[in-house]
């Protein structure tokens, strides 16, 4: 739940812009079901066997309908999480003033 609250909260520091079409909300919605899936995918194993990813996928297919996609949608969710994990850990350091 944590990692999907970290993901929420970083995507949503986004700015829409008012002027688009409204299917591009449509899609905003479906890129953010497909991501939230991925990171609830991802609580598991950072790094799933092949056998889980096409297991994943094919319970899926309506978001990830080709393999590359879901690939791609891994390695952005996965780059995301890290990241988010790498400023977590140098906020907690504590700074060393002599």
């Amino acid at each position: 739940i944590e990692m999907k609250n970290q993901y929420i909260k970083a995507n949503s520091n986004r700015q829409t812009n008012s002027s688009t079409y409204s299917n591009s909300q449509t899609i905003n919605k479906t890129q953010l079901e497909s991501r939230l899936k991925v990171v609830d995918f991802l609580k598991d194993h950072l790094y799933p066997t092949d056998s889980a990813i096409l297991s994943f996928q094919l319970e899926n297919q309506e978001l990830f309908p080709k393999r590359r996609l879901l690939n791609q949608r891994i390695r952005e969710i996965r780059q995301k999480l890290m990241s988010n994990l790498n400023q977590q850990q140098t906020l907690r350091e504590p700074s060393h003033h002599n």
